[in-house]
């Protein structure tokens, strides 16, 4: 048992969805450091076509997306029997308490707030990985 958890966190699909490039670098590069795979996006129609193919462990998912932002995505995702298990951190450009709840109702895992720390973004990982 042990041997299999090490592997699923080593060995994770993470699909990053941001249309900011230094957000996504930032992202990308720590969850490449802890050993997983990053795939990056830009847009929330790209994100739902490659969630379903990729079927990551992890999703960060800006709400700010263009063509289809991150809420609408996350409800797509999780009302799909194919996504509807896969992790969705959502990230929002402000702190406010309406936005988590709104997010955690449209089926995210986390909302996380701008800018993301590495020790934010490693930790989040790990304890979605851990469930």
């Amino acid at each position: 048992m042990h041997d299999r958890f090490s592997k699923k966190l080593q060995m994770a699909k993470i699909l990053i969805a941001d249309e900011f490039i230094e957000e996504t670098n930032i992202i990308s590069n720590i969850v490449g450091w802890l050993g997983h795979t990053p795939v990056c996006v830009r847009d929330g129609e790209e994100a739902l076509s490659v969630a379903k193919f990729l079927l990551p462990e992890i999703v960060f998912l800006s709400v700010t997306l263009p063509k289809k932002n991150g809420y609408l995505v996350c409800r797509e995702m999780k009302g799909d029997p194919l996504t509807e298990k896969v992790n969705i951190v959502l990230v929002d450009p402000e702190d406010k308490k309406s936005t988590r709840f709104y997010g955690t109702n449209q089926g995210a895992s986390h909302v996380l707030a701008r800018p993301l720390s590495g020790e934010t973004i490693s930790r989040t990982i790990r304890k979605l990985l851990c469930k």
